[in-house]
């Protein structure tokens, strides 16, 4: 679980697209099958995978500020309702949810080429 977990953040702190799903699925491998407790876990993680990759790319000097701070609000308002929206609902729809876009994801990059 933890070189899953540990790889997950590695291709996260590089290209982040998908990462959330990715997260998740490591930590159901890992055992943890309440979707709101994978949902915390999976934004605390983020959290510190960002700051490290984002420290990274402080340092390097290529950071488009206006973008950055746009980014970083979008992140936290999305991470913070997501997770207060995501409670709201039984969690059997969530992680029937969260399977369902990430099929629809896939399909859709596929289909791009991406």
């Amino acid at each position: 679980m933890y070189i899953l977990q540990f790889l997950t953040s590695l291709y996260g702190g590089y290209f982040a697209a998908g990462i959330g799903i990715l997260m998740l699925a490591t930590l159901g491998i890992a055992g943890i099958t309440d979707i709101h407790t994978a949902n915390g876990i999976k934004n605390v993680l983020s959290l510190f995978i960002n700051i490290t990759s984002g420290l990274v790319l402080l340092f390097s000097g290529k950071v488009e500020w206006p973008f950055a701070i746009i980014l970083m609000i979008g992140f936290a308002l999305g991470g913070y309702l997501g997770a207060k929206i995501s409670q709201k609902f039984d969690s059997k729809k969530v992680k029937s949810f969260v399977i369902l876009w990430g099929i629809i994801l896939a399909i859709v990059f596929w289909i791009r080429g991406v």
